[in-house]
This record gives structure tokens, C-alpha cells and sequence, in this order.
């Protein structure tokens, strides 16, 4: 662990106020790593951030290994209960699951200004080699990724290699000089040629090894090729499926739409009334009684209209209202 840097005087005033119950309960390592939190984030912060007394729970459970189930309000500082591990061991990788795009970037630029190494994985990552071949030999300390990206990432984040993993061990130092005595035995075999086999050994495994990741990165493009193909196909029916609802509502709606008759075009219409017999002559008629021709005149046909108008218009009828009769 890393020597604690000289903290402001603000770094300490906040050490000083941490409740007893907690301070109390941490063993020689989990101070030093406290102090050690308090000392990184005081550095890189310039004296204007300090870790949260939930933070420190999260960060002391997390670097023990223990699960933690973490609630907490917006901008309370829940990302800083993820930056904090990473600072005191930057040589782990973590992942992180988040769904949303935008979250993801904030997340990569808040992280990074920490000096943490991050990368996003979503649906606008390149499904390439490049890519995992970059996440596999670079040292990304931490990976946003998308629900769906999750297995791809796991894979290629777990498997990254670490920095000292392709310098080849001097097998003829001292360092393994036991080694190679209890390789030798009995046996007439030399020191250098103990150290020729274990040379050749680890590069065959190196190579092997090599093998297996091109293997599992054409493996991840493949599914992931597929998995996006997939998404597509499913998008499409969901789009078809919308388009023929669509459709269907569509045609439920012109059934119900009052219908209307065809007209031919270019008739005139005329602009006069025909004048016709009133209902009283019609009547009279069908009754085979006597009427006046005056009734069958134009003058005699409104005069008989104007007069049916009259009498509707002046007609009066009665209504039951709760106990009343109005008129």
C-alpha cells in the first residue's frame, strides 16, 4: 500500500469528526486504507472533496471482499463509493452495469478525471477485434457496460493481461534456483537446460494462450453479430406487427364513418324551390273530399308552408318537472 500523502486541513478536521463507533471498530489495515482514501481524494481534489461516512462503509466492505447493497438519494455521492476502491487498487478492474447511454458517458468522464482508465460498452461500441484486443491488452480500470453487453465485457475485461504478463521470467536467476534443483533430482540434467525447458514451456503456454483468446474474441464477435441480428429481426416484427395494427384500427375507423353518396360532377344544381301541396291538401285528396285548386297553386303552396312553420313555432307542450307540470 502506498505511503499517505500529507493531508489539508480540511482532510483532517473531517477525520476527526468520524463517529467513534466506526473508527473504533476498524482493524490496523482498514485505518491505513481510510487514511489512505482520505489522502487520494483530498490530493486529487485539491482539498474541496472528502469521503462521506457511507462511502467509507462501502469502500472498507468492498476491499474486505464482502458484498454491498448500496441506497442512496441522486447526488449523494454514490458514484464516489465507486471511485474510491479503484483508487486504492488500481490494478483491479471493475464493471459496471448501467442501462443508460448517457450515464455511461458522465460516468467514463467523471471516472477519468479521477485517473482512472474507463471505457463504455453499449450498442454504439464497434463489434470488432480492435476493440477487445485494446480491452485485452490495456490496462482499463474500469468498464461501463449495457445489460446486454455484459457477458462480452466480463469476458474480455477478466481475461485482460495484466502488465508484467509478456516478460518472459529469467529462469537461470538465483530466484529459481530451487526451482531447478527440484526439477533436476537425480538426473544428470543441467542448470541451463532446466532453464531452456522452462523458457520453452512458457512460451508454448503464452502461445497457446494466444490461441484461445483469438479463439474466444472471433467467438464474441460471433455472438454479438448475432445477438444484434437478432435485435434487428425483433425490431422488425415489433414494427411490422405496429404497422398492421395500424392498419387494421384504420379500417375499423372508415367503417364507422357516416357513409355519403356519390355525386356526378359538373350537374348544376338549381338555385329555385319547387313549390309542392301541403299535407292538408294531400289528405284531402287521398280522402276523395273536395279541396279548392288554390291549394295546389304556388301562392296556395307557401302560404299553406308558412303557416305550418307558424303553428310549430308557436306550439306550446307540458313537462313533468320532480312534483310540478310545466309548461
Amino acid at each position: 500500500m502506498s505511503s499517505v500523502r500529507p493531508l489539508s486541513l480540511a482532510a483532517r478536521d473531517a477525520i476527526e469528526n468520524l463517529p467513534m463507533d466506526f473508527t473504533s471498530a476498524l482493524s490496523t489495515i482498514q485505518h491505513q486504507q481510510v487514511l489512505e482514501a482520505f489522502s487520494q481524494l483530498d490530493f486529487l481534489s485539491q482539498g474541496s472533496q472528502h469521503p462521506k461516512l457511507f462511502q467509507f462503509r462501502c469502500l472498507v466492505s468492498l476491499l474486505s471482499a464482502r458484498h454491498v447493497v448500496l441506497r442512496a438519494a441522486t447526488g449523494s455521492g454514490k458514484t464516489l463509493a465507486m471511485i474510491l476502491p479503484l483508487l486504492l487498487s488500481p490494478d483491479k478492474t471493475a464493471i459496471t452495469v448501467t442501462p443508460l447511454k448517457l450515464l455511461q458517458r458522465d460516468h467514463v468522464q467523471e471516472f477519468e478525471q479521477y485517473g482512472i482508465p474507463s471505457i463504455a460498452i453499449n450498442h454504439d461500441t464497434p463489434s470488432d477485434k480492435n476493440l477487445w484486443n485494446e480491452l485485452f491488452v490495456t490496462s482499463y480500470s474500469l468498464a461501463h457496460q449495457h445489460p446486454t453487453h455484459s457477458k462480452t465485457a466480463q469476458r474480455a475485461l477478466l481475461r485482460k493481461k495484466p502488465s508484467f504478463q509478456d516478460i518472459q521470467p529469467d529462469f537461470s536467476s538465483p530466484t529459481f534456483e530451487a526451482l531447478r534443483n527440484r526439477i533436476i533430482g537425480g538426473t544428470q540434467t543441467t542448470h541451463d537446460e532446466v532453464a531452456a525447458d522452462l523458457i520453452a514451456a512458457w512460451q508454448q503456454d503464452l502461445a497457446l494462450r494466444a490461441v484461445a483468446w483469438t479463439r474466444q474474441m472471433d467467438e464474441d464477435v460471433r455472438l454479438t453479430a448475432e445477438a444484434t441480428r437478432a435485435e434487428l429481426e425483433l425490431r422488425d416484427q415489433e414494427r411490422l406487427q405496429l404497422e398492421h395494427e395500424a392498419k387494421v384500427e384504420l379500417r375499423e375507423a372508415e367503417k364507422k364513418k357516416p357513409k355519403i353518396n356519390d355525386f356526378v360532377a359538373g350537374v348544376a344544381v338549381g338555385d329555385t324551390l319547387t313549390p309542392y301541396p301541403s299535407q292538408y291538401t294531400i289528405h284531402k285528396l287521398k280522402a276523395f273530399e273536395y279541396v279548392e285548386l288554390w291549394y295546389f297553386s304556388p301562392d296556395g303552396c307557401k302560404a299553406t308552408a308558412d303557416e305550418a312553420k307558424t303553428n310549430a313555432d308557436n306550439t306550446f307542450g307540458f313537462t313533468k318537472v320532480e312534483d310540478f307540470i310545466a309548461l
